[in-house]
């Protein structure tokens, strides 16, 4: 699932001749060996900066900072892609000159002209950083060789093949139109350099045949780094599902570390900055120093955001002035979605049928809530399923001790006839057409059992939560609609603690048993509060036991439906439920219960769980229903 890792270097400033490194690269580099330990594809991004001050006489330590890094990770590293910062240029006395040409020509609409007549001249100033970025290529193996569009322009698009998923590296150059302190806001791209990124990316996606899996844009400078003409043309393009689409925007720069996310309805982009800034000891700038590795899980969209800073003695560790939340400290990285707009951060709860969903975002206590409650649930699912064994023991026990007191069969056909419904029973055989035999004139027998079973089911939700939190105060219910009172429903089972002799009313159909019966889900009053409005009025009279919040399900089976038909045109005159189930909450605190009970769909797990018990025991539910009544 650790599909690749991006080790992001930016802002090196090697500043010293010869071979020996500084202790901050040094220290860096072991600390990168430890952290890349368990990586296995490995892409080493560098945005720019590699020198200070354009001092090229540095180169041989540029060299020998590479080699160990190399020599540090070897074959890990699948690929190497490095753009130009600031620093990395050699500046000159026409640089104000070129700019204000750019300009002029912009404005008079002759984009490609500064590209044909001066742009020859302005690569010069990188003449130096691309012969040093061929002595670094060659420190690789020949599967990272030196872009050639990177070689000829200082921009271009690469691909890159991890696995099975196919990536897209656009590789800008941000830094050619820097003057000085002031380039904040006003830095070029150049309409040149994007037309040419646009036609590369095509050229790339015609070969591959389709879309890459993941387009990462790499640059010195933040995006709000240019002017603002051109940094909406920026964003116009690699923002674009139509365009360049990128999801990742890694840059440097700013020798600070920050995970920021951007998102529309229709496109989101997470921009990753890191940087180790100025070179150690220099007093003008004593802040730590940054590095990052960006751990990508494809296939579920997520990014493992990891950040390094080093303390006064050069020694790197997590960097706890970006981990801010909990869950952020707790593992040492932020996690971001890699496309925001596929993920959904929340969860919709069950409204009537003519609204919209309402949805519950999902925070950390939701996630955590989740997952005990999933336990808890499997918990539930178990409990029942173990009291329905008890209740087909003593069914079965009842029956073959009635079979022969009353000799109901034959003698020499006993034991064969009580071992295959044995079978049936316990270990998973086939239906018998004689079983139904068998439980001929047992109704009330298992209309009983399925009291007690519909009485253990409450009795279980209830415990599986009360023994997880004692503090808990909640009531579980099931009712049944009245034969002599069509519209109301009585109260078949209760649990509950301090709920032991607690009686409910009887329910009118309508308001939210009626919406949820119409919806095919469950229910929460609070959410739905228009529709059961004469249940909260009602629970305002109380002088005690009055309830917070409440969930309305109908248990999903085949057979929980009481139909009558018109009987001249035959169409669906009336239509209910024979039973319905509940949970009630008496504290503001558990309301999250609810939510839960609503999103893992307790009508469904209630439903299967009673369909477990008709499987073995296919009572008629109308005729159990009628018991009901005449009791």
């Amino acid at each position: 699932m650790n599909d690749f890792t991006i080790l992001h270097l930016s802002d090196l400033h090697i500043d010293r001749e010869g071979k020996k490194l500084s202790i901050l690269n040094e220290n860096l580099l072991q600390d990168i060996q430890r952290e890349m330990a368990v990586s296995e594809n490995i892409i080493v991004v560098v945005t720019g900066d590699i020198l200070n001050k354009a001092e090229y006489k540095y180169t041989d330590n540029v060299i020998a900072f590479f080699e160990k890094l190399y020599g540090t990770l070897g074959d890990k590293i699948k690929g190497l892609y490095i753009v130009p910062g600031n620093h990395d240029k050699i500046r000159n006395i026409m640089d104000e000159s070129m700019v204000a040409k750019y300009d002029m020509l912009k404005r008079e609409n002759k984009k490609q002209e500064f590209y044909q007549q001066y742009w020859k001249h302005l690569k010069m100033a990188f003449y130096e950083h691309i012969e040093l970025l061929k002595d670094i290529y060659n420190i690789f193996p020949d599967n990272i060789t030196f872009p050639k569009n990177i070689e000829k322009e200082t921009y271009g698009v690469e691909t890159i093949q991890i696995g099975s998923k196919n990536l897209c590296f656009l590789l800008f150059n941000t830094a050619w139109s820097c003057l000085g302190e002031n380039d904040e806001r006003h830095l070029l791209l150049g309409d040149f350099q994007m037309e040419e990124i646009k036609r590369q990316f095509i050229q790339k996606s015609n070969e591959l045949d389709g879309a890459f899996d993941l387009t990462i844009a790499v640059a010195h400078h933040p995006i709000d780094w240019l002017d603002g003409r051109e940094e909406n043309m920026m964003k116009a393009d690699i923002l674009c599902n139509n365009s360049l689409n990128a999801n990742i925007y890694i840059c440097g720069h700013t020798h600070n570390r920050d995970v920021i996310n951007w998102q529309n309805n229709r496109h989101s982009m997470t921009t990753l900055v890191s940087g180790l800034g100025w070179p150690d000891g220099n007093t003008n700038h004593p802040y730590a120093h940054t590095y990052s590795s960006y751990v990508f899980n494809l296939d579920v969209n997520s990014i493992d955001v990891y950040v390094r800073s080093s303390d006064d003695n050069y020694i790197f560790e997590p960097d706890f002035r970006i981990y801010t939340e909990k869950r952020n400290k707790e593992y040492n990285k932020i996690v971001m979605p890699i496309n925001s707009c596929k993920t959904q951060a929340y969860f919709n709860l069950g409204t009537v049928k003519e609204r919209s969903p309402k949805a519950c975002y999902i925070t950390d206590d939701i996630v955590h809530d989740l997952r005990r409650y999933a336990v808890l649930l499997g918990e539930i699912r178990s409990s029942i399923a173990h009291h329905l064994e008890k209740i087909k023991m003593d069914i079965y026990d009842n029956v073959t001790i009635d079979l022969i007191s009353k000799k109901r069969i034959r003698t020499e056909d006993y034991g064969r006839i009580c071992l295959q419904w044995e079978d049936f029973l316990f270990r998973g055989a086939k239906a018998n057409r004689q079983f139904k035999y068998l439980l001929e004139g047992k109704d009330p027998l298992m209309y009983m059992q399925f009291t007690t079973y519909l009485q253990q089911i409450c009795r279980t939700v209830h415990d599986v939560f009360y023994k997880k939190w004692p503090e808990l105060r909640l009531r579980v219910h099931f009712r049944y609609r009245k034969r002599e009172a069509p519209n109301r429903y009585a109260q078949l089972c209760l649990y509950g603690k301090d709920f032991d002799n607690y009686m409910m009313g009887d329910l009118e159909w309508g308001e939210l048993l009626e919406k949820a019966y119409e919806a095919q889900q469950p229910l929460i009053a609070s959410v739905n509060e228009r529709y059961c409005g004469k249940s909260f009025e009602k629970n305002k009279t109380k002088t005690n036991a009055q309830w917070t919040d409440f969930i309305t399900a109908i248990p999903k089976f085949r057979k929980n439906h009481f139909i009558k038909r018109d009987t001249l045109t035959e169409e669906i005159s009336i239509s209910r439920p024979l039973l319905t189930f509940g949970v009630t909450i008496y504290r503001e605190e558990d309301r999250r219960i609810l939510y839960l009970l609503d999103y893992l769909r307790i009508d469904e797990i209630i439903g299967d769980a009673i369909k477990d018990f008709l499987y073995y025991f296919p009572i008629n539910i109308v005729r159990y229903i009628k018991s009901l009544n005449k009791s």
